[in-house]
Formats: structure tokens, sequence, C-alpha cells
């Protein structure tokens, strides 16, 4: 029985489409080139690499070896460096499950010295990579064994939220060297859920690495194709939902499928004898889902100021706004224009709002719901 999968990577059949998303990464990767695929955060994008797109390269590459790094978070050249050979451990330790076969391939690296360890992200014992060289250097050793990695197996290389590595002074000037070095054949895959900070690394004139790569952003999902997937697994709990109710659902949840997903969990919960959703059961199962989650949201509020809080609370009565300068906004909010701005930058970096075609909202919108009916 399909179920509705959450807090983790998507299995190839609990991916709801995306085909088309697919298909273009893929042609992509298998003509070299390099792609910039970015979107919200928890809209599938990583699911997308790793359970369709890096598969059907290793079918099409008997030899070829699959690297996902996720450079979240990172603070220094150090960092980005570890971070990338975590990555090329686990991808070898995949491709390579015993010892013997890992000593065959690892034994050819320049400089990078293999051993089995704790693996720091997965907590799990395995192929852990270490190099002497740091900062500048320590990065350029790690995209030499790549190259040579990509030379004898052919490669493929995936850096999940990128758009982290603007906040590491001279990273993007090491990183555009790093890539420029490579073959031309090896294609890279940069992924990024801050589409503000993906603009100033990529498009502003005269950044280390403007114009690189070519643009894939993740599209909403198509209603009736979503419909299609909620009903396959609500069904067998006896009941379904309509093609209205399931664009309503979507629009508030932001077309974002994780806090879709959370939803239709509540709502196998609360359907009682229902047996077909309407938006008053979704209403519901979101009020119900709210309470499970409220000390998770109360915890998490505590980070921010009370001009943070109040910024935040005035945006989720009103999303999407797109003047959160203006005399309203600034109005709801006892914030002055100067102190909207500030909190602005500081939330988008952090990912806590984004901004979309129509104007910001909150980046989660079960935060938003939650804010919007406790904290009038």
């Amino acid at each position: 029985m399909k179920e509705f999968v959450v807090d983790r990577i998507l299995n190839r059949d609990d991916i709801c489409n995306l085909k088309k998303t697919a298909n273009t990464l893929l042609a992509g990767v298998l003509a070299g080139r390099n792609q910039v695929f970015y979107g919200r955060r928890n809209t599938g994008k990583t699911s997308l690499i790793r359970s369709v797109v890096f598969p059907e390269y290793r079918k099409k590459h008997k030899a070829g070896i699959t690297i996902f790094a996720d450079l979240i978070g990172v603070r220094s050249l150090d960092d980005i460096s570890q971070r990338i050979m975590l990555g090329i451990g686990q991808a070898l330790a995949e491709k390579f499950p015993t010892q013997s076969k890992i000593k065959t391939i690892v034994k050819g690296l320049l400089n990078l010295q293999p051993k089995i360890a704790l693996d720091p992200q997965t907590g799990e014992i395995g192929l852990v990579l270490s190099s002497k060289a740091t900062g500048t250097s320590g990065l350029q050793e790690v995209f030499k064994e790549i190259s040579y990695l990509h030379k004898n197996s052919g490669v493929v290389v995936a850096f999940d939220e990128f758009q982290d590595v603007a906040l590491v002074e001279g990273a993007e000037a090491s990183l555009r060297s790093c890539l420029q070095e490579v073959a031309k054949s090896l294609p890279v895959i940069v992924l990024g859920s801050k589409k503000h900070m993906l603009s100033q690394i990529f498009a502003a004139p005269g950044a280390p690495l403007a114009n690189w790569g070519v643009d894939i952003e993740i599209p909403d999902i198509e209603t009736s194709e979503y419909r299609e997937y909620i009903n396959e697994r609500l069904q067998p709990h006896g009941i379904t939902i309509g093609l209205d109710e399931t664009l309503w659902l979507q629009q508030k949840m932001r077309f974002i499928p994780e806090a879709i997903n959370m939803t239709c969990i509540s709502l196998i919960d609360v359907k009682g004898d229902h047996t077909r959703v309407t938006r008053e059961l979704i209403a519901v199962a979101l009020q119900n889902l709210l309470d499970t989650r409220r000390s998770r949201f109360e915890e998490y509020l505590l980070h921010f100021s009370n001009a943070e809080i109040s910024f935040l609370r005035t945006l989720a009565h009103g999303e999407p706004n797109n003047k959160l300068t203006g005399v309203e906004f600034l109005r709801n909010t006892r914030l002055s224009s100067g102190g909207v701005i500030k909190i602005i930058k500081k939330l988008e970096n952090a990912a806590v709002i984004y901004r979309g075609y129509a104007g910001y909202f909150l980046s989660d919108p079960l935060l938003a719901e939650y804010l919007f009916r406790y904290k009038s």
C-alpha cells in the first residue's frame, strides 16, 4: 500500500510526477552540461536527483559514480572540502560495497587518504576520506580527485544548498577556479533553495560564477496529477479527494509537497466516517496537525526577537506581500522601514521567508498557518 512519506528522501515511486523536470536534468547530465537546479525547500529537488537522475545515470554508465555533497551551513573552505570528501566517500562505498573493491578504486587517488570510520553525517561505519591540504589548496585537491575518478569511471556531481558558500569568504572564486579545471564532460548539478542568494552567485554581473550553468526551476505539481497521487494513498483508508479540494489544499500549503503530505496524513487521522474530503475536513486536519506541532513551533519562535515575530505574524496574515515597506505593513508591525529591511535580509538568508513572483511569504506554510491561528 502506497503511503505519504515525509521527513526523508523519497523513493522514485513516492515522487509525484515531475517527469519532465527529471528528463531535462538527465539530458543535461548525459550531455555533460552544468545545471543550476533551484526551488523552495521541501519541493523534492534532492529526491529527484538522488532517486531518479542518479539511478538513471548509473543505468547508462555502469561504471559511473554519483557524488552528492550537502553544503548547507558551511562556514569555511575546509568545511566545504570536508563535505565534498564525505560525498565522495559515500559514493565509493555505495558503488563498491566490499573493502577490497574500495581499495582497488582508491589506490589511484592522488592525495585523499581513505579509512573506514564513523561517518559524521550518517552515524554509520563507512568510507571516510581525509586530506592534509587546507583552504583553497585543499579544495583544489578534492576536485583533482573527482577529475581522476571521472577519467577512470565517469562521474556526476551534485552540490545541495550551494548558495551557502556565499557566506564563506573567497569560496565563490575558489570554486570557480575548481569548476573551470574539471573535464568538460563532467556534469555538475548545483541545487539551491535561497533564490536571492543564488542570483547573486550566478546572475550578478562580475560575480565569480556569473553565467555558469543552465538554470532549471522545479515547478509546482499539476493539480490533476497531485489529486491522483493523493487518492492512491487515501483510497485504502476509505476516503477520496476531488479536484477543487486538491487545488485548495495545494494553495493553502503553497504547493509544497512535504506540507501537503503531512496534512494528508492528518486527514487520515481525523476522517471519521467521511468518505470524501471537504475544505472543512482539511481545516480540521490542519488544526490537528498544528496542535501536534504546537510546542515545536513555540520553541522555534524563541529564536526570534519580538520585532522579527511581529514581522512574521504580520506577513502570515497577508501573504504573499510585495509591499513590506509600505505604510500598512509598517503600521501593523510597528517597525520602521529600516528595521523591516534588516529583518528581510536576515530571514531571507536563513530561508525563513522566500520571495516569489507575487511577493514575500513564509517558507514553511505550516508555520504561517500557526502564526495566523495562534498569533493574531
